[in-house]
Parts: C-alpha cells; sequence; structure tokens
C-alpha cells in the first residue's frame, strides 16, 4: 500500500514540521495511505541502497515502532528477506500491527507469552 518517500519529499516534510501539521488530521494517514517517519529514518533508509531486483538481505536489529522496518519491507517489495528484531516485546507487537495494517492483513502475530 505504502509508496516509499525519500529525499525528493523532504522539502514537503520540512513545510509539514514548521506549519505544526498534525498527520494524524490527515485522511490519508486516516485510511492508512501514508505514516509519519522523523528526516533521519528516511535517510538512514535511503543510505542503505535498498534495490528490490537485488535479493537483499536486511537485519533490522532495533525495529520497534517499524516505521524504517516499513519502508524497508516497501522498498525490497517481496523480493529478499526481511528479518525484524527487538528486545522489547511490547514495541514488537507495535511492529506487527503495522506489518497488518500497511503491509499484509494475515500479518504472522507474536505468540502469546
Amino acid at each position: 500500500k505504502l509508496k516509499p518517500t525519500f529525499l525528493a519529499n523532504v522539502v514537503s516534510l520540512q513545510i509539514a514540521q514548521e506549519s505544526k501539521l498534525k498527520i494524524c488530521n490527515l485522511p490519508a494517514f486516516q485510511h492508512g495511505q501514508i505514516i509519519g517517519m522523523d528526516l533521519a529514518s528516511m535517510i538512514a533508509v535511503h543510505l542503505m541502497d535498498i534495490r528490490a531486483n537485488c535479493n537483499q538481505c536486511v537485519l533490522d536489529m532495533c525495529c520497534a515502532p517499524g516505521s524504517k522496518l516499513l519502508l524497508i519491507a516497501e522498498l525490497l517489495q517481496h523480493n529478499g528477506v526481511l528479518d525484524a528484531v527487538d528486545i522489547n516485546r511490547d514495541r514488537l507487537n507495535i511492529v506487527a500491527a503495522l506489518f497488518k495494517k500497511y503491509v499484509h492483513p494475515n500479518s504472522p502475530q507474536l505468540p502469546p507469552r
């Protein structure tokens, strides 16, 4: 569902931040078409140079709350391997919920404790 946005949209992002725009009030956010992500996270993913046709393997060792992970998944386009871990189970539940909402409704859930 999500479309990756990088440096081309940084100007729009900065304008939105300066105007104190609340992303949660935007219809696109409410319909699951966009997510909020800070500039540093966007740049970090951009610098990874992820390409869908290269069958890359990505390990995110501190994946929660999940916005970078979603962007990485979008860039991989189901070509490659994406492993994600986090030390905090509650934060992993947030990641699972994001994937269910934005990537695939049948995303696996964490087993009960």
